[in-house]
């Protein structure tokens, strides 16, 4: 019996074999056909060296289970081929071809090194993993039956076509430009050009090289903002809601922050201005200028005493109306109009005013007090306390010439006794007196 260890048995007498392993033909008795050697089955019991039939091209070697020529291993190292059984994993295999190029098909898988040509490639079939290559060198994705209708593919002449996509490098053309880039969503990608636009028209925003700017419109095409990066005179940020009526600008702090900090840290704005320029500057400020509508506290805080000028300077060349406009409505005890807190350590007026108009109008202080008032209403309540040595003055009236100035009264306050020309009333303890003038 004649076997290797993964074949079925084979007689030698169904190979025409007799028992001194001679093989005589019948058409020529006696004539010895083939020398004694065992022959393999993939032969039909015929020597390569006695073919009969047909033509040996190239050399032709056999071992059991295996015919190769070149190849003395399943291998890419030898030049040639081998097929058969290989007997360190009883796996048919086959390979082909030299070092560099070769086909195999190592029991499990195929494995080509070197060019392919073909008129087609389809790989998996029709479903929607299935990968394909026509013969004008399109490929596509999916289960779509052509690469017309394939919503993920790449054409011969370089065409993109992605539904969803990755990129982790940078994206270039020969040409400097990239064209029309449509996706839904562009994620990580550095893109370099002359200009970037999110759409033809409309609105959009755009990004321009040349000029160097951003620029985003509304729907009528207005520009409604504008970021400059390079020039010297434009702004860097402007705001131009042109279309609707709304706020150029809103900043909207929550009560409380999950994160670190806490609310005191919570600016909406902070400008820090080293040097010598105008922090907010407003041209035009329209009906209001500025408008603080509510706040718990203060509505505005100057904390830090500038070192070369006033920390509210109002200046008008020419007005008319008040540089300084307030209306108190509060009814709490602490709702004053303007209240001046003056430290211990303060050298100078608490308020001072220097009029210089030359004007008989233009009075340094003008007290108009109206009411309504069953008890005493007062345009002025001066108190002065002195701790110290000196005296708690309410009014210095030590500038000439006049300290006050009175409406006339001609009416004697002695009843005629003291000839007097008139008199000035005053309150005294809650009740009207009189003093003299003469």
């Amino acid at each position: 019996m004649i076997f290797n260890n993964s074949q079925s048995q084979y007689s030698v007498l169904d190979l025409g074999f007799d028992k001194t392993l001679t093989k005589i033909l019948i058409s020529q008795q006696g004539i010895l056909d083939v020398s004694p050697e065992l022959v393999n089955v993939f032969t039909g019991g015929t020597s390569p060296k006695t073919l009969i039939a047909g033509e040996l091209i190239s050399s032709l070697e056999q071992q059991t289970g295996v015919v190769f020529s070149g190849k003395t291993g399943f291998s890419n190292a030898e030049t040639g081929y081998r097929l058969g059984i290989d007997n360190s994993d009883s796996l048919i295999k086959f390979y082909i071809g030299t070092s560099s190029d070769y086909f195999n098909f190592d029991g499990t898988n195929i494995v080509i090194s070197g060019g392919i040509s073909a008129g087609s490639i389809d790989i998996g079939g029709s479903d929607a993993t299935s990968f394909h290559v026509d013969e004008d060198g399109n490929m596509w994705w999916g289960s779509a039956g052509s690469y017309a209708a394939a919503t993920n593919k790449i054409s011969s002449t370089g065409s993109i076509d992605f539904t969803a996509g990755t990129f982790s490098g940078t994206l270039s053309a020969a040409a400097g430009t990239l064209g029309t880039i449509t996706a839904g969503t562009l994620t990580g990608i550095s893109i370099t050009g002359t200009t970037i636009q999110s759409a033809s028209s409309g609105a959009r925003f755009v990004v321009t090289n040349a000029t160097q700017r951003l620029e985003g419109f509304n729907v009528n095409g207005d520009v409604n903002i504008t970021m400059n990066w390079s020039s010297t005179t434009a702004a860097v940020l402007l705001l131009t809601p042109i279309y609707d009526a709304r706020r150029a600008l809103e900043i909207i702090l929550p009560s409380s922050f999950a994160g670190a900090g806490t609310e005191a840290d919570a600016k909406g704005i902070t400008i820090a201005n080293a040097a010598d320029s105008i922090s907010i500057d407003i041209t035009d400020g329209g009906l209001v200028g500025l408008q603080i509508a509510a706040c718990d506290t203060s509505a505005i805080i100057i904390s830090n005493a500038p070192t070369n000028a006033a920390a509210l300077d109002f200046t008008f060349s020419s007005s008319d109306y008040p540089v300084i406009d307030m209306e108190q409505a509060g009814a709490s005890a602490d709702s004053y109009g303007i209240r001046i807190v003056q430290g211990a350590d303060g050298l100078k007026e608490g308020l001072f005013i220097d009029g210089n108009a030359n004007s008989n109008l233009a009075e340094c202080i003008y007290l108009d007090r109206d009411g309504n008032s069953a008890s005493d209403v007062h345009a002025m309540i001066i108190e002065s306390n002195n701790s110290g040595a000196g005296n708690g003055v309410g009014i210095n009236l030590s500038s000439p010439p006049f300290a006050f100035t009175f409406a006339i009264n001609a009416t004697d306050p002695t009843g005629g006794g003291g000839a007097a020309t008139g008199r000035i009333p005053v309150m005294i303890g809650g009740a009207t007196r009189y003093l003299a003038y003469y």
